[in-house]
């Protein structure tokens, strides 16, 4: 009784597994994006032919995975070419750091940081929450983490809300410390920020920072060098003694767990790595295409590995 009375207050809010908006939604987003069936079908056809001619990367030509990067570019036909050529870089980046990474799947179990919520935002993006003081760099390094980020977002942008809706993410950096902060590479995180902003078929909405302490300006300001104006105009870092009142006024309590003052228990938070290893399967069968000099280098890659 008591769930359903929780699900009633959310149910203005669309639910994180919906595929479809209603018509008003639908629509005014497509208008944002430009997608129409005529652009869809001739921006495909421009990305195809033009991608074709790239002659030292075999590309994927499935049209879902097209669909992805003309989203984010607002079926700009050359920003999605450009993306796509990003993407492939980013990619041989993944190869060259993880090729001699191996993570434990029982560190991933007993990690569990990063979780979305079970209902979208008002701007109907997916709002994720990523515990950043429960990480343990004794244990994966800042790459592994990365390549596990990585994972989990190709699987939510399988959902075509979230390709045209995007992202928002809750940071919060309880419980971070020095530690971690010196566990990041900083060329390394330089590369992941700008190929996420410039590379991957992602729709950055919002950053919310909570628990902020002088360890995360470090860490901002690590990672803000490479940040767009346009992303770091979407930080916001809000006071840790105001009942979440602040956070409230961008994500209603009616969607966020009790323990960032909202109404749902923490158990309906949902573990985006809860199927980590068929995660990487997927992820890896993608790595086919690519640089074709380095195609059987990204084919014998695994990176997660049962426990010795």
């Amino acid at each position: 009784m008591f769930t359903m009375d929780l699900d009633s207050q959310a149910i203005k809010y669309t639910r994180l597994e919906a595929t479809s908006l209603e018509g008003n939604f639908l629509k005014a987003i497509q208008e944002e994006i430009g997608e129409t069936e005529e652009s869809r079908r001739e921006c495909l056809r421009i990305l195809s032919e033009t991608l074709n001619e790239l002659e030292d990367v075999e590309c994927c030509m499935d049209e879902g995975f097209l669909l992805k990067f003309l989203r984010v570019a607002k079926f700009d036909c050359e920003k999605a070419f450009d993306r796509i050529k990003g993407y492939y870089k980013m990619q041989e980046m993944l190869t060259n750091l993880l090729k001699n990474t191996s993570i434990p799947i029982s560190t991933i179990r007993n990690m569990k940081y990063t979780f979305a919520l079970p209902y979208r935002a008002k701007d109907n993006s997916i709002v994720t929450v990523a515990r950043m003081g429960v990480i343990d760099y004794s244990k994966i390094s800042f790459e592994g983490r990365s390549f596990l980020d990585i994972i989990s977002t190709v699987n939510i942008l399988k959902n075509p809300i979230t390709q045209m809706c995007g992202i928002t993410i809750i940071f919060d950096f309880a419980d971070f410390k020095y530690s971690s902060l010196l566990a990041v590479n900083p060329k390394i995180a330089f590369d992941y920020m700008y190929y996420m902003q410039k590379a991957f078929p992602l729709r950055i909405k919002a950053f919310h920072v909570i628990n902020a302490s002088s360890v995360f300006w470090a860490f901002y300001k690590l990672f803000c060098l490479v940040m767009s104006k346009k992303l770091r105009r979407r930080i916001y870092v809000y006071p840790n003694n105001d009942n979440w009142k602040s956070l409230h006024s961008c994500i209603p309590p009616e969607i966020l767990p009790e323990d960032l003052g909202g109404h749902l228990p923490k158990s309906r938070l949902i573990d985006l790595l809860d199927d980590v290893e068929k995660l990487e399967k997927e992820t890896l069968e993608q790595f086919q295409f690519g640089y074709k000099i380095t195609k059987h280098v990204r084919m014998s890659m695994k990176i997660i590995e049962p426990d010795k």
